[in-house]
């Protein structure tokens, strides 16, 4: 998280008075490897023994706000869905892993998530590979061949150039570009 702000939304979709509940404040991640024993008896076993569990977030309420909601629809609860469930049930931990690396490791924006806390960073690194406006993640040893690592870095360059990224200012591109000859000099000399 960049810098902890949360805010928690409920909505009454059921029969009764309608109301949008807001509780604003700032959270800390707790990873799975780090959650209290005592912490985790508190939710249901189906949640925290599924491979696609990855954290807890401790939140502290600094404010409560409330809106109307007058515009909420009137729902029925039917079921909850099993899909993500038997999907992670088949990956295992492993594969579970895996997906989170590929396809959670950056934001929408490039921004690291909470993956990288679950990457053992004295072995291993998440490199970020852009793709078609999306980020992607990439897991190298520490120990990867420079070349590995370099062409990571040329997929980013090429993805800043193709035309994807909107966002970088020319000057941006320029020094991207730049970056990624020195880094290409950098390991042609190792």
């Amino acid at each position: 998280m960049e810098n902890g702000r949360m805010t928690l939304l409920f909505c009454n979709l059921e029969e009764g008075p309608p109301k949008i509940l807001r509780l604003h404040g700032y959270a800390r991640v707790i990873i799975r490897r780090d959650v209290e024993e005592d912490l985790m008896k508190k939710f249901p076993k189906a949640i925290v023994q599924s491979p696609g569990f990855r954290c807890v977030y401790r939140m502290r309420v600094d404010r409560v706000s409330s809106s109307c909601g007058y515009s909420l629809p009137i729902m029925r609860f039917d079921r909850y869905r099993e899909t993500l469930n038997e999907y992670f049930d088949k990956k295992g931990c492993d594969g579970a892993k895996q997906y989170q690396i590929e396809k959670n490791s950056f934001s929408i924006d490039g921004m690291k998530s909470l993956t990288h806390w679950n990457v053992d960073s004295s072995r291993e690194k998440v490199l970020s590979i852009s793709k078609d406006g999306y980020y992607f993640g990439k897991i190298v040893g520490k120990d990867s061949s420079m070349k590995e690592r370099l062409m990571s870095s040329v997929e980013q360059i090429v993805f800043v150039f193709s035309g994807y990224s909107n966002n970088y200012s020319l000057m941006q591109k320029i020094a991207i570009f730049f970056a990624g000859v020195l880094i290409g000099f950098y390991c042609s000399k190792r």
